[in-house]
C-alpha cells in the first residue's frame, strides 16, 4: 500500500503525524510525508522509515494576514508536490 500524508506542521515537532506514519510503515506501507520546510532541514529525507517530502514556505505567527497568505502559498505547492509525487507512486 502507498500513503501520502499532507501536513502543514514541521514534521520533526509533530509526534502524533511521527507515530501515524511510522505505524503505517511498520504495516508494510510506503509512506510519504509533504510538510513545510523547518530551518535547516533538506528538501527530502527519511525519517523512521518515512520519506519526508518539504514544500519551501515559512510558518510565521505574527498576525491574522500571515495566516492567510502562508496558507494562500502553500497550497499551489502542496498541490504541485502531491501531483509529481502521485505521477511516480500512484498512491492508494
Amino acid at each position: 500500500m502507498k500513503i501520502c500524508m499532507v501536513v502543514h506542521q514541521y514534521y520533526s515537532v509533530d509526534g502524533r503525524v511521527q507515530r501515524y506514519a511510522e505505524s503505517l510503515v511498520e504495516a508494510g506501507a510506503q509512506v510519504d510525508v509533504i510538510c513545510p520546510r523547518a530551518p535547516g532541514q533538506a528538501r527530502t529525507g527519511q525519517q523512521g522509515g518515512v520519506r519526508v517530502f518539504t514544500i519551501s514556505v515559512g510558518r510565521s505567527y505574527s498576525h491574522a494576514a500571515s495566516y492567510l497568505y502562508e496558507y494562500a502559498m502553500a497550497m499551489p505547492l502542496y498541490t504541485a508536490q502531491l501531483l509529481a509525487l502521485y505521477i511516480r507512486n500512484r498512491y492508494e
